[in-house]
């Protein structure tokens, strides 16, 4: 970004939001993972929080009360950063048989739904044969009106568009 002012208070805020004692678990969530965990679950947790974050998701989870919260069942990013889970999932699966995927977002379950394929095409391959019967079974969508990143396929995430062209894209879906 030559000769041009970076204003980095965007990005500022996001950490100084992920770091706040404040924040609180999306109802019913602690109970569920607890009830999972007094039944013999055991619980990993993988996010796209960055690899410097474990620490801090850690201790989040922990005051929160969450089971399993340890540096060895939470997942973050990789020291690349890269948001592609399927490593980690791999990973837990080489000595844990998974019951069950939990995720705000069709790509926690799998990396074939990337995000450049747009909704009309993710939605066509979560109705394929080969995922159909995993769906509301082994893979659980949960809402997140947290920060709704699920807006963005809309618009099959491009960031150069303008808000009069995101607003006709929304349009044109609900027609």
């Amino acid at each position: 970004m030559q000769d041009e002012k970076w204003d980095n208070g965007p990005w500022n805020g996001y950490y100084d939001s992920i770091a706040s004692t404040s924040n609180v678990a999306t109802p019913g969530a602690v109970e569920f993972m607890n009830y999972a965990a007094d039944n013999g679950v055991e619980t990993f947790y993988i996010t796209n929080r960055e690899h410097d974050q474990l620490d801090l998701s850690v201790a989040q989870l922990q005051r929160l009360g969450f089971p399993n919260a340890d540096k060895e069942h939470v997942q973050v990013c990789n020291e690349s950063g890269s948001s592609d889970k399927t490593e980690r999932r791999e990973n837990i699966l080489k000595d844990y048989e998974v019951v069950m995927y939990l995720g705000d977002n069709i790509g926690d379950f799998t990396e074939d739904f990337s995000r450049e394929l747009g909704t009309v095409k993710r939605t066509e391959l979560a109705s394929d044969p080969k995922y159909k019967d995993l769906w509301g079974d082994k893979w659980i969508v949960l809402p997140n009106a947290t920060y709704g990143n699920y807006v963005d396929s809309v618009w099959n995430n491009k960031k150069d568009l303008t808000e009069a062209e995101k607003v006709q894209a929304i349009k044109e879906i609900l027609n």
